[in-house]
């Protein structure tokens, strides 16, 4: 590809720069920018300042992916931390972290972030096999959430998948008599009456 003269690149990026605020979404900018610092070669530059919020897609798990093709010689863990800086809800980035198979960074964003409370409870579902300790983590995490009266559209069936996901995660570590216990306090805590209380009566009886 044949890369435009550094004066032209300049000018390039500041004509585009300066359309900011003349109906032009912010995004179509940044994208503008990143291209035209890619095509001059100048990939760090352009994925310090525009490559995170140029290519935003619907999905944490989305967006990773393209900006980790868009940029192959950056660590995919660095991109992740990036991404969860940059945009502060850490558990956006969860699912991306756990296809990836980083599950030590998957667990702390479920820990410091706002996953969705079935997402952790299919990944404790999915990784019983090849993880038990992160299941059971994540399958805490996500009880403890349903609890709190987290989760979109959440069924009582729901709460006992989790349930059954977490117990099976203690069961192969040998923790499930501690785990049940564990259980109990939270529906003991949790408000009456509430899907979560109703469901564990069931899934525990």
């Amino acid at each position: 590809m044949q890369q435009r003269p550094e004066g032209k690149t300049e000018e390039a990026l500041a004509y585009a720069e300066g359309s900011r605020g003349l109906n032009q979404p912010d995004a179509a900018i940044d994208n503008a920018c990143e291209e035209i610092l890619l095509d001059a070669g100048r990939d760090a530059e352009a994925y310090e300042k525009y490559g995170l919020m140029a290519d935003q897609s619907s999905s944490g798990l989305a967006t990773s992916r393209r900006i980790a093709k868009r940029y192959p010689a950056i660590e995919p863990r660095r991109i992740l931390l990036d991404l969860a800086e940059s945009y502060g809800d850490h558990g956006r980035w969860f699912a991306a972290a756990k296809d990836a198979g980083m599950l030590d960074l998957a667990l702390h964003f479920a820990q410091t972030g706002s996953t969705d409370p079935k997402t952790l409870s299919r990944a404790a579902r999915d990784l019983i096999e090849t993880d038990a300790r992160f299941c059971l983590h994540v399958g805490r995490i996500a009880l403890q959430r349903m609890a709190d009266g987290y989760g979109y559209d959440l069924t009582g069936l729901d709460v006992m998948d989790a349930y059954t996901h977490f117990i099976k995660a203690a069961e192969k570590l040998g923790v499930a008599e501690d785990a049940r216990k564990d259980v109990f306090s939270m529906a003991a805590n949790a408000q009456k009456g509430s899907i979560f209380a109703n469901a564990l009566r069931v899934a525990m009886s």
